[in-house]
């Protein structure tokens, strides 16, 4: 798998309807700051509001207006406090331990479909030999029954996104 390939952050939650039912959404990050902020989170892990401020040149209120909507749409979460750096204590954000993503690597001979977490470690990986010349159509079902067998492993699997290379 390729780490130099960009997660694209969203979640999937769900809302009421008029008539009462739920319905699911996608949510992802609304504006620049947001997608900058999930990239610094995805590349150094879990880092404190104050250095995340110093990285991406926000003001405070800015930054907190941010990260506050990260968390509330579930992209980001707390992990405690920072050491000091002679004030009060910043607190310690990092992306959200659920999330799942799945890459996917079609070559030439193979394809290879991995489960990763928000910052692109492979959790599980299979693969299974496929020649491409045999088509778009014979790809994707190999594709697709890979992706089935790593979520027969965990029947709660929630796939947040994909990226396909």
């Amino acid at each position: 798998m390729c780490p130099n390939v960009s997660a694209t952050f969203v979640v999937r939650a769900t809302e009421p309807t008029e008539e009462g039912d739920m319905r699911r959404v996608l949510l992802g990050p609304e504006n620049a700051h947001q997608s900058m902020l999930l990239r610094l989170l995805r590349d150094l892990g879990p880092v404190s509001r104050a250095e995340l401020g110093d990285a991406v040149r926000l003001s405070r209120s800015k930054l907190a207006v941010e990260l506050d909507r990260l968390t509330e749409i579930g992209l980001i979460e707390p992990r405690g406090l920072a050491a000091s750096r002679g004030g009060r204590r910043s607190s310690i954000v990092d992306l959200a331990s659920g999330l799942r993503y799945l890459g996917i690597d079609i070559g030439a001979t193979s394809v290879d479909v991995a489960l990763t977490d928000a910052h692109l470690t492979v959790l599980e990986q299979v693969s299974e030999p496929i020649d491409v010349r045999n088509g778009p159509e014979a790809v994707l079902a190999v594709v697709l029954e890979l992706v089935g067998k790593l979520r027969a492993e965990d029947s709660a699997l929630e796939v947040h996104g994909a990226g396909v290379g």
